[in-house]
């Protein structure tokens, strides 16, 4: 695979049952790993010992970026698929998306004098993603 660098401008976020519509001005994921099991016992010297575990977490997506005040993000618990597509890059007939199972956790609004009203909006990612390489 050659080297890439992406340009984010274009990215966008979909949320499969809601609706909800985040214009981004930035997204992350965060908070990814596995579970560190201790196998350490009365017997082991020298240093600790661990195993990793068999699950993965796929961590914590957060949306940054501003939407309108009517449209609230959803907050019954249940997940839904949310799907970030990746600009266009020149060459490609489509773009590469992430898409998984996630559901709000947290959600902060603010609307500043003279400004855009901006929102940031955390999602538990529940299960894997599923990345669709651009073509």
């Amino acid at each position: 695979m050659a080297d890439k660098t992406i340009i984010t401008t274009g990215a966008t976020v979909t949320f499969g049952t809601s609706g909800f519509t985040v214009y981004l001005d930035s997204f992350s994921v965060g908070g990814t790993g596995r579970e560190a099991i201790d196998t350490s016992h009365m017997g082991t010297t020298g240093s600790r010992t661990f195993s990793p575990g068999k699950l993965f977490d796929e961590g914590t997506l957060t949306l940054n970026g501003h939407c309108n005040p009517d449209n609230t993000p959803p907050k019954t618990g249940a997940a839904e698929t949310i799907t970030i597509t990746w600009p266009l890059e020149e060459g490609e007939s489509t773009a590469a998306e992430w898409e998984a199972e996630c559901f709000v956790t947290a959600y902060d609004f603010d609307a500043p004098m003279e400004d855009k009203a901006t929102v940031s909006v955390q999602l538990k990612v529940s299960g894997s993603w599923t990345v669709t390489p651009a073509t």
